[in-house]
């Protein structure tokens, strides 16, 4: 073989291989729709699962448990499912509560006050000072 036939790197260019489509094109389609269909289904049943409540931001609560001499108390303070202790200057918080009416309920000393307390929606109540005799 002489030097003038021997291929060389521009005959290459030439030379493009086929582009072969791992996938035929009704399989694509089918891929495409599929995950179409999963999409859409994915947010329509997680607006269902989040409920009416979900339409409503939460809202806050906090005071601070006292004496009637006004010595902070450490006790507990619940209202509806959430439950917290106030700290060492008696105060406590509830960062994210229903909104609506409800009781915030105290227990010190193996004994329950109960307060009526109305949450509204994306602000904290604020309670002050409570005193628990």
């Amino acid at each position: 073989m002489s030097l003038e036939k021997s291929p060389s790197f521009d005959d290459l260019e030439k030379i493009k291989p086929g582009k072969k489509n791992p996938f035929p094109h009704w399989l694509r389609r089918v891929l495409i729709i599929m995950v179409a269909i999963l999409g859409s289904g994915i947010l329509l049943f997680s607006g269902i699962k989040l409920g009416a409540r979900a339409s409503i931001p939460p809202g806050g609560l906090d005071g601070c448990l006292v004496n009637t001499e006004g010595t902070p108390l450490i006790a507990e303070a619940s209202f509806d499912h959430a439950s917290t202790q106030s700290y060492e200057d008696g105060c406590f918080f509830f960062h994210e509560l229903p909104a609506g009416k409800g009781e915030l309920i105290v227990r010190y000393s193996g004994e329950n006050w109960v307060f009526p307390v109305e949450i509204i929606s994306e602000q904290a109540v604020t309670l002050g000072e409570m005193v628990i005799e």
